[in-house]
C-alpha cells in the first residue's frame, strides 16, 4: 500500500526563512507529499518561485489578505487525505509527519499535534510544559498563565495535522486578526471530542519573533473579540488569565487605563493566577517605552 498523501500548506510573504521550511518538508519520510505555498504578497512571486521545486504548488492571493485567508486558500487547493500546516519561519524534524499519520491511523483520530522546540534569545525550551489530556477545557488549557513564561499549555500551528475533510469543515476564521490559531484549535478539539492524537515528541521547531513576526502587536479589541467567541466554554480562571495577559496588557501598552481597569477589575473576581496579573502589568512598561521612543523621534 502506498503511503497517504499529505498536503502541506505554507502561507508566506516571501521571507527567506521559507527555504528552510521547504527543505524540512522535502526531508519528510514515510509519506507522500503535496506542497502548497500560498503567497500573500504578489510582489514577491519571483523570489518564491525560485525556492520551489518541480511539482510544488504556488498559489497567490490578491495580497495582504492575512494568514487565515492564505491558509484557507491552501486547504481549498489541497488534494491530500491529510492537511498539515507549516508557518514559513518554522521547520520540522524529518519523521514529523510519519509519526503523526501513523498515530492517527492507529487511533482513528481526525486531528493530531506534537510537542515543539521553542527557540528564543534565552535558549531552547520544549513545550508544552503540561500536555492536554481533556481534563480541562481546551480554551483554558491554551491561555492559562500559572507561570511567568508562556508554554504551560501549548499547541502550535505548525504541529497540526488534520483530515482534509475536517479542514474544509472548520476553516480558519478570517474575521479574527489575532489568536486565530487558538480559535482553530479550540473549534477542532470541540468538534473531534476525544478523537485526537498527541505525539509527545518535539518534532516542530519554532523561532520566536523572527523577522516579519506579528507577535509583538498589541490590540486589546481583537483579544476581546476572541474572548467573546470562546469565553462561555472556558473555566473562570482561564478567562481571567486571558484578560490579564492579553486585554489588560494590550490596553496598558496603548495607554488606555480605563479599559485596563474595566476588564481587570472584573477579571480579579474570577481569581486569576498571580503570574497572569504580573504579565498584564508588563503592558504599563511597554507603554512607557513606546512613549520614550516617540519622544526620541
Amino acid at each position: 500500500m502506498s503511503p497517504p498523501l499529505v498536503s502541506v500548506v505554507i502561507p508566506t510573504l516571501g521571507r527567506p526563512e521559507l527555504a528552510r521550511a521547504l527543505d524540512s518538508v522535502r526531508e519528510q519520510t514515510g509519506v507522500s507529499l503535496e506542497i502548497a505555498v500560498v503567497l500573500d504578497r504578489p510582489s514577491s512571486r519571483e523570489q518564491v518561485e525560485a525556492m520551489l521545486e518541480e511539482g510544488e504548488i504556488l498559489v497567490c492571493t490578491t495580497g495582504a489578505t492575512g494568514g487565515a485567508t492564505a491558509r484557507n486558500t491552501g486547504v481549498r487547493a489541497a488534494q491530500g487525505r491529510y492537511v498539515a500546516f507549516l508557518d514559513d519561519d518554522d521547520w520540522w524534524a524529518p519523521d514529523k509527519l510519519r509519526a503523526q499519520i501513523a498515530e492517527m491511523d492507529r487511533t482513528g483520530a481526525e486531528l493530531s499535534w506534537t510537542d515543539t522546540v521553542f527557540h528564543s534569545a534565552q535558549g531552547e525550551r520544549i513545550l508544552p510544559e503540561v500536555r492536554f489530556d481533556g481534563s480541562l477545557d481546551i480554551g483554558s488549557y491554551l491561555v492559562m498563565r500559572p507561570r511567568l513564561r508562556h508554554g504551560y499549555g501549548y499547541i502550535q500551528t505548525s504541529s497540526l495535522v488534520v483530515t482534509r475533510s475536517l479542514a474544509l469543515e472548520l476553516p480558519w476564521d478570517e474575521a479574527l486578526s489575532k489568536h486565530n490559531d487558538w480559535d482553530l484549535v479550540v473549534r477542532l478539539v470541540q468538534r473531534v471530542g476525544d478523537r485526537f492524537a498527541v505525539v509527545d515528541r518535539p518534532l516542530v521547531h519554532v523561532q520566536q519573533d523572527s523577522a516579519g513576526s506579528v507577535s509583538r502587536k498589541r490590540d486589546w479589541r481583537t483579544s476581546a473579540q476572541w474572548l467573546e467567541k470562546h469565553g462561555r466554554t472556558m473555566a473562570a480562571k482561564g478567562r481571567a488569565d486571558f484578560i490579564f495577559t492579553h486585554i489588560v496588557r494590550a490596553s496598558l501598552a496603548k495607554g488606555d487605563l480605563l479599559t485596563a481597569l474595566r476588564y481587570g477589575g472584573k477579571a480579579l473576581l474570577l481569581r486569576p493566577h498571580f503570574m497572569a496579573v504580573v504579565v498584564g502589568g508588563f503592558g504599563a512598561a511597554e507603554g512607557l517605552r513606546g512613549l520614550a521612543r516617540d519622544k526620541g523621534h
